[in-house]
């Protein structure tokens, strides 16, 4: 289900929202100049997600599908070389999750916390913060060999599996809780359950996560 520009042709992804608060002019930018470097290069730059701006410079690489469908998006992340995460604004990015799910290695920027620590955490791709860096780990996955793109790919994916995988996160929470097979059986059936607690690390009004707690709190609340 590729679109027909890409078919048989070697690509490094972005998804996400298409504008400059989402770091995408600097990973343009860092393109062109790795294309500057490598004049005989037939690696694409492709973007896909929502925006308004269309960033397609078909002379420098870069092509712009701009909002794709599920299905898009899952062969788009199966037939791509990398993912690139140029944000510095996530708290979590599921993107990177979901290419290290398809085995692909992921370069994230350096100033974000969240995909910076993940990526070094994993060993499933690399971190990079100005233009030529960017540009240089760009190389490095246009010219590397397929074996080692799939070892760093692979590094992500066990990542992925082990901090991403909701039975294996509730066993860590329920480590955490105490909640141990005992304590479990001796807690009333869902059906009979007339408490919910929400835990937050912080909490602001007019933040996105803290907004979410309180809808989430509407429904508990409606739902009795």
């Amino acid at each position: 289900d590729l679109p027909p520009v890409l078919v048989n042709r070697r690509f490094v992804l972005c998804l996400g929202r298409r504008d400059a608060g989402k770091g995408i002019d600097r990973l343009a930018a860092a393109f062109q100049t790795f294309r500057q470097s490598q004049l005989s290069t037939d690696l694409l730059l492709v973007l896909a997600g929502p925006g308004e701006q269309c960033y397609t410079d078909r002379a420098q690489g870069i092509v712009d599908l701009g909002l794709v469908s599920e299905v898009e998006k899952a062969a788009l992340l199966q037939c791509c070389l990398a993912l690139c995460q140029p944000s510095v604004n996530e708290s979590f990015s599921r993107v990177l999750f979901e290419a290290w799910a398809c085995g692909k290695p992921v370069i994230a920027h350096r100033e974000c916390l969240a995909t910076a620590m993940a990526v070094q955490a994993s060993g499933g791709g690399w971190i990079a913060g100005t233009e030529h860096e960017w540009a240089a780990h760009i190389a490095r996955i246009d010219t590397g060999n397929t074996g080692e793109m799939a070892v760093v790919g692979a590094k992500g994916r066990d990542y992925a599996r082990e901090m991403a995988d909701w039975e294996r996160v509730m066993v860590r929470y329920e480590s955490l809780l105490g909640l141990s097979t005992e304590t479990k059986s001796s807690l009333p059936s869902v059906g009979k359950t007339k408490t919910i607690h929400q835990l937050l690390p912080s909490f602001a009004y007019g933040d996105a996560i803290s907004n979410e707690a309180i809808r989430i709190r509407d429904w508990l609340r409606t739902a009795g």
